[in-house]
């Protein structure tokens, strides 16, 4: 994949998932130093082991992102071992939590706001002290789903929740834009082992999945692996006058004109 991350310091959250796994391989192989994290700590040995496997360039920290105290170690860490940071990819843990919107408790709500979009919001505000000092100008990417466009109704909470980062997007890199930090998210379509929980993300029945694909225009259900190439680009210096943009990856489905 040659050096289109040549050296960059890149930063994965939540990267035992099978799409953090992804993303981390992809951008390894583009060059990338990487910095990756995970609450799970066998789950994070064995995700770094696999990289290392590979011959990749990573070290990896248990960490719950949504606490305080260990985002602050985190980026501690994150200098310590690499001096700065150029790119933080924004990956989310799997949502376990489903059904009708008006079934869902408050407890629900507080957990998916927490995971899916307070948790994003600090993660980018700890970051920018050292995003803002990288000499290639800092990028934040934020992963969501397709969800956030056009809701489904076994995952009404996570849509509603996608769509606010949506938002976040846009207000972030308006203010960011200031210290040449670059914030722009990638929404995912249906694909396989997209961390959403929705009822195509797990799906083994290949009859459903082939009766998913009808509707899909490209026709088929891809698996999240096949969105790297674009986290890549708007990690690289190519994507450099990109910024506020909500990337649709989703084989053609309509949800926005």
């Amino acid at each position: 994949m040659g050096i289109l991350l040549n050296d960059k310091i890149i930063l994965i959250t939540n990267c035992s998932t099978p799409l953090g796994k992804a993303i981390a391989q992809r951008l390894g192989f583009s060059g990338a130093n990487l910095f990756v994290s995970d609450s799970n700590e066998q789950k994070l040995r064995k995700a770094t082991h696999d990289l290392k496997e590979l011959g990749l360039k990573v070290t990896g920290a248990v960490v719950d992102v949504a606490i305080s105290d260990q985002r602050k170690q985190l980026f501690d860490e994150v200098e310590k071992k690499y001096g700065g940071l150029d790119v933080l990819v924004v990956n989310n843990p799997v949502n376990n939590i489903k059904g009708e919107i008006s079934s869902n408790t408050k407890m629900e709500f507080d957990e998916i706001y927490s995971k899916y979009l307070t948790t994003p919001f600090k993660l980018c505000r700890d970051a920018v002290p050292l995003l803002s000092k990288s000499g290639k100008g800092g990028s934040v990417i934020l992963m969501t789903s397709f969800a956030a466009y056009s809701p489904f109704e076994e995952i009404g909470l996570y849509s509603a929740c996608a769509t606010g980062l949506l938002g976040l997007t846009k207000a972030a890199s308006l203010d960011l834009a200031k210290k040449n930090i670059r914030v722009n998210s990638v929404a995912l379509g249906m694909m396989l082992n997209d961390s959403t929980g929705a009822f195509w993300s797990n799906e083994k029945d290949e009859a459903r999945i082939q009766q998913l694909s009808t509707l899909i225009p490209l026709g088929r259900v891809p698996k999240s692996s096949e969105c790297t190439a674009l986290i890549e680009f708007l990690a690289s210096s190519r994507s450099r006058y990109v910024t506020g943009e909500n990337c649709v990856v989703n084989g053609g489905v309509s949800v926005r004109v």
